[in-house]
């Protein structure tokens, strides 16, 4: 049997699903990224209002951003994709300078 609840945390409502009843219910969802998703406002809010809802239905539409799913009417992100999608967009810096070239003229 397939059980289905809601949690607050910090990022807003996580729904964490769970595939059987034999796994712990008291398990923090951050520990089941791949089973908890967070709706386009808890996303917008998770990325502090960098993007807006007509971005991430644009992006749905084109097939770009972070993978989701659809449950009714409302797209889903499932927190493993969000954070995929992160580490996928996150710019490494060395710390060093870049080195100095001469204005050839």
């Amino acid at each position: 049997m397939h059980g289905l609840s809601g949690r607050r945390q910090d990022q807003g409502l996580v729904i964490p699903m769970r595939s059987n009843d034999s796994e712990p219910p008291d398990q923090p969802d951050g520990e089941r990224g791949d089973e908890s998703f967070l709706t386009a406002a808890e996303l917008i809010a998770r990325w502090r209002g960098t993007v807006s809802p007509d971005t991430l239905a644009n992006w749905r539409s084109l097939r770009i951003g972070p993978g989701f799913t659809k449950i009714g009417r409302e797209p889903l992100y499932p927190l493993a994709e969000v954070r995929a999608y992160e580490r996928r967009s996150r710019v490494i810096c060395s710390g060093r300078s870049p080195p100095v070239t001469k204005d050839r003229r």
